[in-house]
């Protein structure tokens, strides 16, 4: 994911804590340190809005596109989560290229004991 989350670094600058902006922003601790790390696949605007507001800066403060950076991401790949506690079911692409493989071995490993059956 070539989106890099800077909330970390926003927060240092402007003097305030975790749990001082979930107070402010409305939204739990755990959550919010998601965010943080960059733990989540989204962020609702609203929730963008209010970090945005409490902390008076931009988007593009917290987030920065590197375009064809992959592993420069924080966090893991998969989930749903947008940091609001709600799953979304968004499946991430490594985690579908993970599923597509095992089906794939799955399917060779039926047909190598189908054959073995067969012999």
């Amino acid at each position: 994911m070539p989106i890099i989350l800077r909330l970390d670094q926003i927060m240092v600058d402007r003097k305030i804590t975790l749990k001082e902006l979930a107070e402010s922003v409305g939204i739990s601790y755990v959550n919010l340190s998601k965010i943080k790390t960059g733990k989540v696949q989204g962020v609702r605007f609203s929730t963008l809005e209010s970090i945005c507001e409490t902390l008076g800066c931009q988007p593009g403060d917290i987030l920065e596109f590197v375009p064809g950076d992959h592993s420069a991401h924080h966090g893991d790949e998969g989930g749903g989560d947008d940091g609001d506690g709600e799953e979304d079911g968004k499946d991430s692409e490594a985690g579908t290229d993970i599923r597509s493989a095992l089906k794939k071995k799955r399917d060779d490993l039926v047909l190598e004991a189908a054959r073995r059956r067969d012999a």
